[in-house]
């Protein structure tokens, strides 16, 4: 009984504590707790400042040039005449190197063409940039040498 009676007290005098005007803090904790008690201190905890966090670059990949691009279907024979070709020749290059084709299919892409030259027992190319440079080797030693 007691023990209730010196809480209602206490929250009484709080009440009262926080309707006067111009009452601070330390006058409220002090009007609430009995001097018997000790009073906590209370240190506030400050807030951290956030720091940046260096976000990663994602790595730029460089663009392979069309000689390392891998454009060949089969693997061309040692020796042989399409084992001289690189994807990216011109097409002079190739016909110096390896001679005239046996027949030439020409297609329109776009506004562009391409020519798909044949070879007895080597197989055909594809030249693609209207015709001008060498963008697919196909390896294939049963070939007619016509389309």
């Amino acid at each position: 009984m007691r023990h209730q009676a010196l809480c209602g007290l206490l929250v009484m005098t709080v009440m009262a504590g926080c309707a006067m005007p111009g009452n601070e803090a330390g006058a409220l904790k002090a009007a609430s707790v009995p001097a018997s008690a000790p009073v906590p201190v209370v240190t506030p905890t400050p807030t951290p400042i956030p720091t940046p966090v260096p976000v990663a670059k994602p790595a730029r990949r460089k663009a392979k040039p069309a000689s390392a691009v891998s454009a060949v279907t089969g693997k061309p024979a040692p020796g042989s005449k399409f084992a001289k070709l690189r994807i990216g020749m011109s097409r002079k290059q190739v016909e110096s190197l390896i001679g005239l084709p046996g027949d030439v299919k020409t297609t329109q892409v776009g506004a562009y063409t391409h020519d798909e030259t044949f070879y007895l027992h080597e197989g055909s190319l594809l030249f693609v940039k209207n015709g001008a440079v060498l963008g697919h080797i196909t390896v294939d030693t049963s070939a007619s040498g016509y389309q």
